[in-house]
């Protein structure tokens, strides 16, 4: 029984003397003192149950410290304006200060200008509109600069949750991503400007043909103190520049015949250092740094050649108050990373060229374009836009990668990779040169599509006493090599790309049954690997070619 309830029964017994409180008083306070003995029960239960959920409590908010601590993002308690009451951060150098030097101040203060300002936004949106809010930003710090995301939620009670993740890594994948993209766009881009290229020289090529040809021929016939041979003489050096242009086309395209050799990279690279000292004149200083035991590599030494000379004129002309011109070489191994991030370019061993400058260098428009055929940033008359397209042309045809990095007053560098290769160096054997024409009496089929291309090399042939027997596809070359009346000729002629059956096709089909059959290949573009790549050897004659280049190769088969 309650103290205080035993001290009102005494004085109420005292108040009615001897016959104490009446029954109904007396049962009111056993029912007073059952009610206190419950509450005082139930508040034993409570007090209990407090201090187990206060201990619980205490348990649970260390656990979630604990799992905060776990994880790598950055939690912060907010009000409403951004004020920070409460910061954890599993990596507390990510704050790039203590944590309580952030208490009491506001987030959105620690961001720069228009960063502040969207972030502050981002926090009464998240305040007002009871939604998830989500926002990406920079941040320098002492470690270097960052990329973040914000996420900002109400909590109740005017309070904010912000979960701040770093971001770093996946926004640098994203790039590494957009920059791999962009790279096999201009890639497929260049191929399309490729074929589009080579097509148009193909056509152009049997145009010249007939116009070298019949040019050359009209020369020769007539006297030299014709006044009118000056003209044709014009237009002779004419259409020979303009198949020089065709033929960079072509190497743009890479459709280009080659003659692939192993060399010493380093070799060609001294070799043609003689030449560059006087193509970038006396106001460029030459830096030739030949990398020690670079390996060999499978190409056409004429055409890189030409490669490292098109680069050096292009840093001359980035130059024109001079500066430093430098060829390097080395030895490049390519792993998987690089390769994921240069497409096209396989894992394995490589000898690099790079070729820099310390010019005006390029922007970001230029350099997209750098490599496109007639695209160029030099005035009227100064270039044809053609010099770095055969560079990219010479560069994929060899089986390389070429890329350029530059920045306006930066200057630029050239890096280009070709494969290295194990085998034995090749023997390089030149060409013999020309003498007087040589003449023929020997029959010769000669397959064309193109009728003024072949009446122009027939009409040559048979000048100097060639017996032409002619056809019109590869169809028609088949039959008549075959037909008994005509005879077999010594040697076919024929073009490569034509309607029925190319002139691959045929020469197939005819050395099946005579595998001692001569047969040369005329042609200026093809679409065929084993003549791109040199694997005919001598049996190929570009077009558009000279009377004299004609004649000597027809003589050079037959007498071979």
């Amino acid at each position: 029984m309650d103290p205080r309830h035993s001290l009102l029964r005494r004085q109420l017994r005292k108040n009615f003397g001897a016959g104490g409180p009446p029954a109904e008083l007396e049962e009111f306070l056993d029912a007073v003192d059952a009610a206190y003995r419950l509450f005082d029960e139930d508040r034993g239960r409570l007090e209990r149950s407090l201090d187990l959920s206060s201990q619980e409590l205490l348990g649970r908010n260390a656990e979630m410290r604990a799992l905060l601590a776990a994880f790598p993002d950055v939690f912060l308690r907010l009000d409403r304006d951004g004020t920070i009451r409460e910061v954890s951060a599993g990596r507390p150098d990510e704050l790039n200060r203590p944590a309580r030097e952030l208490l009491g101040k506001r987030v959105q203060d620690g961001l720069p200008g228009p960063l502040g300002r969207a972030l502050e936004l981002a926090i009464v949106r998240a305040a007002d509109g009871g939604e998830v809010v989500s926002i990406e930003y920079p941040l320098t710090l002492s470690s270097g600069k960052k990329y973040w995301e914000a996420r900002i939620v109400g909590c109740g009670g005017g309070q904010l949750l912000m979960i701040a993740r770093d971001i770093s890594e996946r926004v640098r994948a994203q790039e590494a991503l957009r920059v791999s993209e962009d790279r096999l766009r201009q890639s497929q881009k260049m191929e399309e400007i490729g074929r589009l290229a080579g097509g148009v020289a193909h056509d152009f090529n049997n145009l010249l043909s007939v116009i070298l040809g019949l040019s050359e021929i009209v020369l020769q016939s007539m006297p030299k103190d014709d006044p009118n041979a000056e003209d044709v003489a014009e237009i002779l050096e004419t259409g020979r520049r303009a198949a020089n242009l065709t033929q960079q086309l072509l190497t743009y395209s890479r459709r280009q015949i080659i003659e692939p050799k192993v060399v010493r990279f380093n070799d060609i690279v001294l070799n043609v250092a003689k030449l560059l000292r006087r193509v970038i004149g006396e106001d460029i200083e030459l830096s030739c740094r030949v990398g020690p035991a670079v390996g060999q590599v499978r190409v056409d030494p004429g055409q890189m050649e030409q490669l490292i000379v098109n680069l050096a004129v292009n840093a001359r002309d980035a130059m024109p108050d001079g500066g430093t011109l430098i060829v390097a070489t080395a030895n490049f191994a390519v792993d998987g990373a690089f390769a994921l991030a240069h497409p096209g370019v396989s894992v394995g061993d490589y000898v690099k060229l790079s070729v820099s400058d310390a010019g005006s260098g390029m922007d970001a428009h230029v350099l997209a374009h750098v490599f496109e055929p007639f695209f160029t940033t030099k005035a009227q008359g100064k270039g044809n836009g053609l010099g770095l397209a055969t560079c990219y042309g010479i560069v994929r045809q060899n089986g390389g990668r070429i890329d350029v990095s530059s920045e306006p007053g930066r200057g630029t560098t050239f890096d280009i990779l070709l494969p290295r290769v194990d085998d034995d160096v090749s023997i390089s054997i030149e060409a013999p040169s020309a003498g007087p024409r040589a003449r023929g009496t020997e029959k010769i089929l000669l397959v064309e599509d193109d009728e003024a291309v072949r009446r122009m090399t027939a009409r040559v042939l048979r000048a100097h006493g060639y017996r032409i027997v002619e056809a019109r596809d590869g169809e028609e070359g088949l039959s008549v090599f075959g037909a008994e009346a005509c005879g077999e000729p010594n040697l076919v002629i024929t073009d490569m790309i034509m309607p029925k059956l190319g002139g691959k096709r045929m020469a197939d089909e005819i050395l099946r049954d005579r595998p001692d059959a001569r047969i040369l290949f005329v042609t200026g573009y093809t679409d065929d690997a084993a003549l791109r790549q040199g694997e005919l050897g001598r049996s190929v004659l570009r077009k558009p070619y000279a009377i004299e280049a004609l004649l000597h190769k027809v003589r050079e088969m037959l007498d071979g």
